[in-house]
């Protein structure tokens, strides 16, 4: 669950940076460059050639100010130039990753979206966005009265031990050596690290450790919205093992046996208990894990498997319908908003309601991160990047 809200908070972690879950959102970078790498100007393009390549200090452009200089408030909280220097050296790879080249000019127009104003502008608006979603949990968990749970705490634990191990620390100051060729701190890791279970332990107490919390209504609301449909189906394949056609005289029995089988479902009464009932006939191994039927919406399926089941109505049974894989029957049932929609690698099943949960949840802290008060304080006007970075 965990991995999942993270992804849906676009919150990047350093420890997901560190134990290489870093990469999985794009608007995000996972890594900072690093002190002992300079790109080379041979390898400038574009624009740019060797003679105009700049070659950045980053300590020294990391010392223009001190780092527990505190340059704005977010929510009442203090950002300090160490904190904010992180998400600026994040932002500016960022605008060289879009531009393929690399930043001469932070003061120049930002062409990835003019309405920002400058690359300057550009970069400190990604940092202070970033920032902000932070703090939005932040207030968000004061209001709800969240600490951290044990369990989360041990998981903290656990993360910064892995997380050492994996870059070869085996002391607290090796690690706060380490993090400092990352442009980071002990502290910010730290405060980073509790921010990826506090972003559990607040959607446990709103909504529960599997979105049971969620009500009917709101999870039912979630699967109209986005058009989701629940189908317990038969399956006569027509596919060997090797997923090659079955000899002629085979896919004809096989036809056979999806036309018997229709018509004893038409004939019932109870239509749901004799798909049931003839659930061993069905060559569909989804079958066996998803007991409750299928629940899917739009895009999920081969398209005449879907519009079969979209053009049925509660309790309908479909004509034969055949798709590449064979023949399928289809019996549309009523949402059941606690059936899976899938599995997690662990088994878990995620329902309807869970991710109904976790859109409501994504949706209060947009609200939160979207209102979040940032103050400007007069040592931000000393943030200049094109002559911090630049020289």
């Amino acid at each position: 669950m965990k991995k999942l809200l993270i992804c849906l908070l676009i919150l990047a972690l350093l420890t997901c940076a560190l134990s290489g879950c870093g990469g999985e959102n794009e608007e995000l970078p996972a890594e900072t460059p690093e002190v002992s790498e300079t790109p080379n100007p041979e390898d400038a393009e574009g624009t740019e050639d060797a003679e105009s390549f700049i070659e950045r200090d980053y300590i020294a452009a990391r010392n223009a100010i001190e780092a527990d200089t505190v340059l704005l408030t977010i929510n009442g909280s203090d950002v300090t130039w160490g904190e904010l220097y992180f998400w600026i050296l994040n932002g500016v790879q960022m605008l060289e990753s879009e531009y393929g080249a690399q930043v001469q000019d932070f003061n120049a127009v930002y062409t990835g979206d003019p309405t920002l104003g400058s690359n300057a502008e550009a970069v400190l608006t990604y940092s202070i966005n970033a920032i902000s979603q932070y703090r939005a949990l932040d207030t968000m968990a004061e209001k709800l009265g969240v600490e951290l749970s044990e369990e989360s705490k041990e998981g903290m634990r656990l993360q910064k031990e892995s997380d050492m191990r994996s870059v070869g620390a085996e002391t607290e100051e090796e690690f706060a050596e380490i993090l400092e060729q990352m442009f980071s701190y002990p502290e910010l890791y730290e405060y980073m690290n509790r921010s990826y279970y506090l972003v559990d332990d607040c959607f446990r107490t709103v909504y529960g450790n599997a979105g049971e919390k969620c009500t009917d209504a709101d999870a039912m609301a979630y699967a109209e919205k986005n058009e989701y449909v629940r189908v317990k189906h038969l399956l006569f394949s027509i596919l060997d093992e090797e997923r090659n056609p079955l000899p002629e005289e085979e896919i004809t029995a096989k036809r056979a046996a999806a036309e018997a089988a229709l018509e004893k479902l038409r004939a019932a009464e109870d239509k749901e208990a004799m798909i049931d009932e003839l659930m061993p006939q069905s060559e569909d191994p989804g079958c066996q894990t998803y007991t409750e039927g299928y629940v899917f919406t739009r895009g999920k399926m081969v398209q005449e498997f879907e519009d079969a089941a979209y053009a049925l109505g509660d309790g309908e049974i479909s004509d034969i319908v055949e798709t590449n894989y064979g023949y399928h029957i289809l019996l549309r049932l009523p949402m059941d908003v606690d059936a899976p929609v899938e599995f997690s690698s662990s088994g878990d099943a995620l329902t309807l309601r869970l991710y109904a949960a976790y859109e409501l949840y994504n949706n209060a802290l947009d609200v939160g991160i979207a209102n979040v008060e940032v103050v400007h304080l007069p040592a931000m006007e000393d943030v200049d990047l094109q002559k911090i970075l630049n020289g």
